[in-house]
């Protein structure tokens, strides 16, 4: 939810976002205007395009930053006070002509709030379009006190209980502005009460930050999709290791469905392809639940402090991780963590390549999302314990 918000209140200039206004002036006969402003505003986004690819730009707008917007913000207002003229000699379309003038105004506006950097809990920043041209964006940081408004004494909202972290919705609360005296109920989603779980967090792994990483994940996933007969759900936070995925894939002339953003994670929803001499145990074809149900997870889901609003709030939070990051990281882990929980399986086994899983002070609040659960530290007890033939240590 509080995603949805930061998109709702989030602004965005562009030379596609401009092509409305453009189309208005030209529909009032002011081509001379509409051809100005767009070689201003194609000269801008170009401009912006050959910063953000300088290697001087960061992760987001910093002030010093050499994007001036003075041009095309003089452009707009021309356009915009060039339309609000012609509206008085045009009686037919006043309506028209003046809503265009208060658009380009508002464009402008919008550039310049962006531009000038005077919301310090706006996080602007550039991006690439799809022709390669640039995109000023200006996301809020705190949602919070525009959210609040909203709810009033009989207000009652609804959240799945994956959002929950350690039993409460504390941090839900903070992010979505929800006031200290709204009771709360949290209710445990029902999941199958039989089945049994392993966490597998295999010993032999470089460490995240380590170069070597993406591609010794990428190998595990594929072992795993051996061993599982390809019937897994591949769970990933790093674009890396995605793309090293594809590469060893394509490599073994394997096929791989397009993945599909959940969240935080690239979701790979993949199906069984059962031989005829495969292991019965094993098989999930036929009528009926399945038996066993497997998630591959690449890394805890720890949003990226290179997005430019994370990166934002490191500089103006103290207690960042605590208060936003970890949780967020979590209710991602819970969200990957519901394959399992949901389903009808007897075995399920959740693979997880980070081992701070298991060694950090905060890895309670990830394996409680688990009930019950096995701990493994190789992928040799996967198929055993997926088949109900596990070995003996």
């Amino acid at each position: 939810m509080r995603d949805l918000a930061v998109d709702h209140f989030a602004t965005q200039v562009s030379l596609e976002s401009l092509r409305p206004l453009l189309l208005h002036l030209v529909e009032a006969g002011a081509y001379r205007s509409a051809i100005q402003l767009w070689q201003t505003a194609s000269a801008f986004f170009h401009e912006t395009a050959n910063y953000f690819h300088s290697g001087r730009y960061g992760v987001r707008l910093q002030e010093g930053s050499p994007v001036s917007g003075k041009k095309l913000m003089k452009a707009l207002e021309d356009a915009g006070e060039l339309l609000h003229r012609m509206s008085d000699g045009m009686p037919e379309r006043t309506g028209f002509l003046r809503r265009a003038a208060a658009s380009a105004l508002e464009v402008s506006g919008r550039l310049e709030a962006a531009l000038s950097l005077s919301e310090s809990d706006q996080a602007v920043s550039i991006d690439l379009d799809d022709q390669g041209q640039g995109v000023i964006f200006s996301e809020p940081l705190r949602v919070e006190r525009k959210l609040a408004s909203l709810f009033d004494a009989r207000a009652v909202l609804m959240l799945s209980d994956t959002l929950s972290v350690g039993g409460r919705f504390d941090a839900v609360r903070l992010e979505l502005g929800v006031p200290e005296t709204a009771r709360e109920l949290v209710i445990p989603h029902p999941r199958n009460e039989r089945a049994r779980l392993l966490l597998v967090v295999p010993e032999s792994l470089p460490d995240p930050n380590e170069r070597s990483w993406p591609a010794s994940v990428a190998s595990r996933f594929l072992d795993v999709l051996r061993l599982t007969e390809g019937a897994a759900v591949g769970c990933f936070a790093s674009e890396a290791v995605m793309a090293n995925i594809r590469d060893l894939a394509r490599s073994l002339l394997l096929r791989l469905p397009t993945g599909r953003t959940s969240g935080d994670l690239i979701e790979l929803r993949l199906e069984p392809s059962i031989s005829s001499d495969s292991d019965p145990n094993m098989s999930r074809s036929g009528s009926g639940p399945a038996r066993w149900a497997c998630v591959f997870l690449d890394r805890l889901p720890f949003e990226s402090p290179e997005m430019p609003l994370h990166h934002l709030e490191r500089e103006l939070e103290p207690h960042w991780f605590p208060r936003y990051a970890l949780p967020r990281a979590v209710r991602s882990f819970r969200r990957a963590a519901r394959h399992l929980l949901n389903s009808e399986a007897r075995h399920a086994v959740m693979i997880v390549c980070d081992k701070r899983i298991l060694s950090r002070s905060y890895a309670r609040l990830f394996t409680e999302a688990l009930p019950g659960v096995t701990i493994s530290r190789s992928m040799l007890d996967v198929v055993p314990f997926l088949t109900g033939k596990e070995r003996s240590r």
